[in-house]
């Protein structure tokens, strides 16, 4: 999704223009008409039309962004309960196609990968990736798209593939590593980390990230990792510690489904310990 700020901004510019266009167009009517000649009663005239414009475009951009936020967030909410539906990837997939300037149909295609890769669908994942032009891409463009393709082979368990998309972008990652869409990439090097099995490292990462103000799906993906970072520690307290923070605000079913199985190993944990120390 849009940051917030900018798409208030993107739509408030919107709604003066359109609210300009539509005085403009009432004055000009109404002095090709012959009505109205005098520029005082012309200029008392456009900034009612305006006013007015202003009050029907903004109920207008409410009604439509409130039904497409809603339409989405039913969407993404069910997937976290019941899984990603063929409905959610046509509601995606539709995104992408309809997208009109350069930027949105990069933003909606990343955003149809990302899916494709949480569902476990990674061949799709991949395809996805493939329908973007890389080499028209801006440098933070690549960035993300490096990200992204990254995130994908590590978490389909293809080691070998995400260290040589990693040796291709390391620069570029390394670049945008902490400022704007840093977050997603922290957060990528820090599974990759994980699946190197450098436990230490992608602990300190997490824990960096988790001190800044994260979206939802980079804190709950990082809450997950976390928890398997103390449990290939042998650390149960902190591996249920963050578990349980995590779950409340668990953004994606991949996510749920991976939490819970990481609560039964927390829980097979403690009761291997009971049974070391005769504990009934």
């Amino acid at each position: 999704m849009k940051h917030p700020v900018l798409f208030a901004l993107k739509t408030i510019w919107l709604i003066f223009c359109a609210s300009l266009v539509a005085a403009c167009s009432a004055v000009t009517l109404i002095w090709l008409t012959g009505k109205v000649r005098q520029l005082r009663q012309l200029s008392l005239i456009f900034f009612d039309a305006f006013g007015i414009a202003v009050l029907v475009c903004t109920a207008i951009a409410t009604i439509r962004v409130s039904l497409k936020a809603r339409k989405y967030y039913s969407i993404y909410s069910k997937s976290i309960e019941e899984g990603y539906t063929d409905r959610f990837f046509k509601y995606f997939e539709k995104r992408a196609k309809r997208a009109i300037t350069k930027k949105k149909k990069f933003d909606a295609t990343m955003a149809l990968a990302s899916c494709y890769a949480e569902a476990g669908r990674y061949t799709d994942a991949v395809d996805t990736l493939h329908r973007i032009d890389f080499y028209s891409l801006s440098e933070k463009a690549r960035a993300e798209y490096y990200s992204t393709a990254l995130y994908t082979e590590i978490i389909s368990g293809n080691t070998a593939e995400a260290e040589k998309i990693y040796a291709a972008g390391k620069g570029l990652l390394q670049k945008y590593s902490g400022g704007s869409f840093g977050e997603e990439i922290d957060r990528t090097l820090a599974a990759l980390s994980f699946a190197r099995g450098d436990f230490y490292d992608a602990e300190t990462k997490l824990l960096d990230l988790c001190e800044q103000a994260l979206p939802e799906r980079i804190a709950s993906s990082c809450g997950v990792y976390l928890t398997m970072v103390y449990l290939q520690t042998d650390r149960l307290e902190k591996a249920k510690a963050a578990a349980e923070m995590t779950i409340p605000n668990v953004s994606s079913y991949r996510d749920k489904q991976a939490l819970l199985r990481l609560m039964k190993c927390i829980e097979n944990g403690y009761g291997a310990q009971s049974e070391s120390t005769g504990i009934t």
